[in-house]
């Protein structure tokens, strides 16, 4: 490896730093992507139970005639 030259070992080391740090973020977006859709989750499943409790309840009469 002595006889490959300066600037192609610097470059093949800033080539691998960049594809590592690259992926590190992937993962770092993708996890808080996964955490978003959970929360949204929990949220319409949440909208769901109340529109049941909603539609549950006896319709007012309004008096104002």
């Amino acid at each position: 490896m002595s006889d490959l030259p300066l600037p192609f070992i610097l470059t093949l080391g800033v080539s691998i730093v960049a594809v590592i740090l690259t992926y590190i973020d992937m993962r770092r977006r993708l996890k808080q992507q996964q955490q978003l859709s959970k929360s949204f989750m929990k949220l319409v499943d949440t909208l769901r139970e109340e529109l049941k409790l909603f539609r549950g309840q006896p319709k007012r009469v309004s008096a104002t005639k």
